[in-house]
């Protein structure tokens, strides 16, 4: 334990029942943290699809690719001979 030694000296001595205590506090805290570091992933995945999304839309308002040539959705074409 963090520098407290455990003693016959009822005084100083840590109870079992700290010992469960702090293992539950520990246990809670790491998964506070887990589920914060789940949350922040999905918060940056999400900000990451937008940002992705947008990107894709101008250039399919723009029609043309860096080159000038007209582009197309290969998903659209896909569909469009499809059906």
């Amino acid at each position: 334990m963090a520098g407290r030694p455990i003693s016959t000296d009822p005084e100083n001595c840590i109870k079992e029942e700290d010992l469960k205590c702090t293992k539950l506090i520990r246990r809670f805290e790491l998964n506070e943290k887990e589920k914060q570091r789940r949350r922040l992933k999905k918060y940056q995945e999400e900000n990451k699809r937008k940002r992705q999304g947008k990107s894709v839309k101008r250039k399919q308002v723009m029609g043309q690719n860096k080159a000038g040539e007209i582009s197309c959705n290969p998903l659209f074409v896909a569909k469009f001979h499809l059906t």
